[in-house]
């Protein structure tokens, strides 16, 4: 009877489908368009489509996907081209498309291990090692930390017997800024906004570093002598003396020569 298994997708390599004459693919869709252009020997004007068919046939190449969907009305016209000359499915990737899919695959397997692996660290630091980082001081009585201190700075100071339960959670803490060639406005603006941070005041060291004598474009003052004028000094240290040190560089600019200022910054109202 001739019957026909039609529930079974016939495949094609791509070396087939070059062998075989006007058989072009779209999508991965096989199409015969012998039956085509036996009825249609000749071109049909003005019908893009037929004009297309007949370019991907003519120029010896069989996938005219880009062709068929690069224009809407192209487009629209795939599922009927499909339906009617349908052969078969394309069964093998080129190359190309093997590449770039294993391309895509690599990548996404190493995207996710990152993901994964920092999320997993992440769970482990707050889990395991931020407890040991935050902890509150052990409260003991005063006797044993007084003896534990005095065990440990004996040769120290003999005069300070300071304890983790006197010092609290609010650490001693430096904000350094350095400075190069701004202005009295730049750097009272950050002075100020470090000044007004929600902790203790006893507990915080303002450090301003000026990397040299340097007077930036706009300013009167050089930055030093703007940092100095902002400070409240203590009479002691109004005129310190200059001292060497080595700085990291070569030949004569290891030498170097700085002056050490304190004194009290009050922020404005």
């Amino acid at each position: 009877m001739r019957f026909i298994n039609t529930t079974r997708r016939v495949g094609y390599d791509w070396d087939q489908v070059q062998r075989l004459n006007n058989y072009i693919v779209i999508d991965g869709n096989v199409l015969n368009l012998e039956p085509y252009m036996v009825k249609y020997p000749n071109a049909i004007k003005n019908d893009l489509i037929d004009k297309t068919i007949r370019k991907v046939i003519k120029s010896g190449g069989k996938d005219a996907t880009r062709y068929f969907f690069s224009k809407s009305d192209m487009k629209e016209a795939v599922k009927c081209v499909t339906d009617k000359y349908y052969a078969g499915n394309i069964d093998k990737d080129t190359i190309g498309c093997f590449i770039s899919s294993l391309f895509l695959y690599v990548s996404l397997v190493v995207i996710l291990g990152i993901v994964i692996t920092r999320f997993i660290m992440a769970c482990i630091f707050h889990w395991f090692i931020l407890p040991k980082l935050v902890h509150l001081p052990h409260k003991s009585d005063n006797h044993s930390n007084h003896s534990n201190h005095t065990r440990t700075n004996r040769n120290r100071n003999r005069n300070r017997n300071v304890t983790m339960n006197q010092v609290g959670n609010d650490l001693f803490t430096i904000l350094l800024v350095t400075c190069y060639s701004e202005g009295e406005v730049g750097i009272r603006t950050t002075c100020e906004s470090m000044a007004a941070t929600d902790y203790p005041n006893d507990r915080k060291l303002l450090f301003l570093i000026c990397d040299g004598i340097i007077t930036g474009r706009g300013n009167s003052k050089s930055t030093p002598l703007i940092c100095v004028e902002m400070m409240e000094l203590c009479p002691e240290f109004r005129h310190p003396q200059p001292m060497s040190y080595i700085a990291v560089a070569e030949g004569v600019n290891q030498h170097n020569m700085a002056k050490v200022y304190f004194g009290h910054f009050r922020k404005f109202l």
